[in-house]
């Protein structure tokens, strides 16, 4: 793989590829493809894909320590043994009809963060009708409200500071967060988009440096969050790009997912070497 060249992996095409997460102890690539309702697998070793079905719309996976998967499909979290297929239930969640699980990642003492939105964004009731839940020990506890598309979450490498995307507002806001406790405060705003696409998922890097999916952008940003600045911009051909994350065996490939646009255009899996690394992530406890 060329050092600067993104290039696509697979000829599976996706609905709404979503949620890629690296498995440091399997080596392996996990993401979904949330209207397909199933979760992918990609080895880098073999170059093969597997899938398996999920019985509703998978919004996101995060690894657990048992080796399993946690799947975020619409109202209720389910652990998935990505070798067997077998599923369990841990939670269930009372949200209205309507509404799905989005976006999410655990934070360094194995909670689970995750976003919900309205399946139908046309709706009346979509704007503001999204919340940021955080899931713990079968627990599920909403945190934040009032938003409508909840999405991109990282952890800065300290573990002092949460960021967090809702769309359409087009910019990631910082939260002082307590690794002990799980709470979150004093809002800010780090990051302002102002070039085309909207801000989707994101990943953070090892310097502490986040990338943003552009939603209709044809791109991932590389931003400081310190100070708001771009620093890189990687063309993706697909218009809709909607989330990515470090992996591969140095942690320092960036795996992209995409979905299809109006006109049947993308939604395939995409991998480029950044040139920085990204860490590991956080499994459910």
């Amino acid at each position: 793989m060329e050092a600067r060249e993104v290039k696509r992996i697979g000829e599976e095409q996706l609905w709404l590829g979503e949620g890629p997460v690296w498995d440091s102890v399997g080596k392996v690539l996990y993401y979904v493809d949330i209207e397909g309702k199933k979760i992918g697998c990609y080895n880098p070793r073999t170059e093969a894909h597997t899938f398996l079905k999920t019985e509703k719309m998978p919004g996101c996976i995060v690894p657990d320590e048992d080796g399993n998967l946690i799947a975020a499909e619409e109202n209720i979290l389910v652990c998935v043994n990505p070798s067997t297929g077998e599923r369990e239930i841990i939670a269930a969640l009372d949200i209205p009809e309507g509404l799905r699980f989005n976006d999410g990642k655990c934070d360094c003492k194995g909670r689970m963060w995750v976003g919900t939105m309205a399946i139908d964004q046309s709706a009346p009731y979509a704007k503001g009708c999204g919340s940021l839940y955080c899931c713990k020990e079968g627990k599920t506890a909403a945190v934040l409200s009032g938003m409508s598309i909840p999405n991109g979450i990282a952890f800065s490498p300290d573990n002092r500071t949460m960021y967090h995307i809702d769309t359409p507002t087009r910019q990631i806001d910082s939260y002082d967060f307590d690794p002990e406790t799980g709470r979150i405060s004093n809002k800010k705003t780090a990051v302002r988009i102002d070039r085309d696409g909207n801000p989707d998922g994101m990943a953070i890097d090892c310097e502490g440096m986040l990338w943003v999916a552009l939603w209709g952008g044809y791109g991932v940003a590389r931003y400081n969050p310190q100070n708001g600045r771009l620093l890189e911009l990687v063309p993706v051909p697909d218009r809709n790009v909607s989330c990515c994350t470090f992996g591969g065996e140095n942690g320092d490939v960036l795996y992209i997912t995409t979905a299809m646009d109006e006109d049947g255009n993308g939604g395939y899996l995409y991998e480029w070497k950044a040139g920085v690394k990204g860490p590991a992530p956080y499994r459910f406890r």
